[in-house]
């Protein structure tokens, strides 16, 4: 029987997890904001209901849809975002002891919004909405999944030298660019990168939307160093989980083992100089079709799975699978089980 991205997915997660832990000294702590849409009308996909569940803005879910996540300790809050129709669950970064764990807990989530949009009788979606006549072009639902990386004092090493930050953004993109038909794995996903005001134009990668440094901000609007994070922007929630995990882990081993000026040894992070980049990796790719064809010639993807793996062959494995997997349109084939809504 064929391997399957989610199987090889799984055993990258835990093979680039204790390969960080192990040659550089750092642990990854990932959290992720997971986007869905909720609309009244099923059949129109009305974008006029602003809000249909009545959730409040920018804080902590209230009221009765408050009850689907409020035993979740992981769930840091829940709330309406800006465009219309559109949602966002916050799966806390410092809740998981590994990133198998958040994807893990992002599909759980994804059965509670899938029940909450059922009990309101609404259609929810994890497939950005897109809307010609909306002055941003889409309601988007994106998968951001942010991460830091802890020494063995438990001490996050993005906090202190910015260059730190920067160095390692600037690295991840070799392998983001490879991998963006596995975090936007649908037509509909992948037509967000391409949209006017979507955040990606003018449709290339850059430091800006696709990947960026995040610091957490406390209610007052005050800067906590020790929260800051890079933040991976190119998935959708429709992407498996697990697949977008671990292109993630794999950029990061990529950037850490791969940036030549800076050293990286017992879990500190010393650069070489003081860097300013100017990351540009080319175009994204302007079709699904174009960006598979992309993943099939990849070369440092493949490179970084290898390196970790004691075969030595799960990069070829993984790359394989997911491309004929993303070929044949059988997305839903690369998780456990069903994970995204079909427009």
């Amino acid at each position: 029987m064929a391997e399957t991205c989610h199987e090889l997915s799984v055993i990258a997660i835990n093979q680039l997890t204790e390969t960080i832990e192990r040659r550089f000294g750092l642990k990854v702590k990932m959290g992720a904001e997971v986007e869905y849409c909720a609309f009244t009308n099923k059949q129109s996909r009305s974008l006029d209901a602003k809000n249909p569940l009545e959730v409040s803005v920018a804080a902590k879910s209230s009221g009765e849809p408050a009850k689907y996540f409020e035993d979740d300790p992981k769930i840091s809050s829940h709330y309406k975002e800006k465009p219309p129709n559109q949602y966002e669950v916050v799966l806390n970064h410092e809740a998981f002891d590994h990133p198998l764990q958040l994807a893990e807990h992002i599909n759980t989530t994804k059965d509670k919004i899938r029940a909450l949009g059922d009990a309101h009788k609404l259609d929810v979606t994890f497939a950005p909405a897109i809307d010609i006549k909306s002055p941003d072009g889409l309601t988007t639902s994106a998968l951001h999944l942010n991460f830091s990386l802890l020494n063995g004092d438990n001490k996050n090493v993005l906090a202190d030298d910015p260059n730190v930050a920067n160095y390692l953004l600037h690295h991840t993109m070799d392998v983001m660019k490879e991998s963006i038909a596995i975090q936007a794995p649908t037509k509909e996903s992948y037509k967000r990168f391409h949209l006017k005001n979507s955040g990606f134009e003018p449709s290339r990668f850059d430091n800006l939307h696709g990947m960026r440094i995040r610091i957490n901000q406390d209610v007052n609007g005050i800067d906590i160093p020790d929260t800051k994070r890079l933040e991976n922007r190119f998935p959708d929630t429709d992407a498996d989980p697990y697949a977008t995990v671990a292109v993630t882990l794999a950029a990061i081993y990529y950037a850490l083992s791969r940036a030549e000026m800076m050293d990286v040894k017992d879990g500190v992070i010393t650069p070489k100089q003081e860097f300013s980049p100017t990351v540009d990796k080319g175009p994204i790719p302007k079709s699904l079709q174009a960006s598979i064809e992309q993943l099939e010639q990849s070369v440092a993807l493949p490179t970084v799975l290898n390196e970790v793996s004691p075969e030595g062959n799960l990069g070829e494995r993984f790359v394989k699978a997911a491309s004929e997997e993303l070929r044949q349109g059988n997305v839903a084939a690369m998780a456990r089980r069903s994970w995204w809504s079909v427009a």
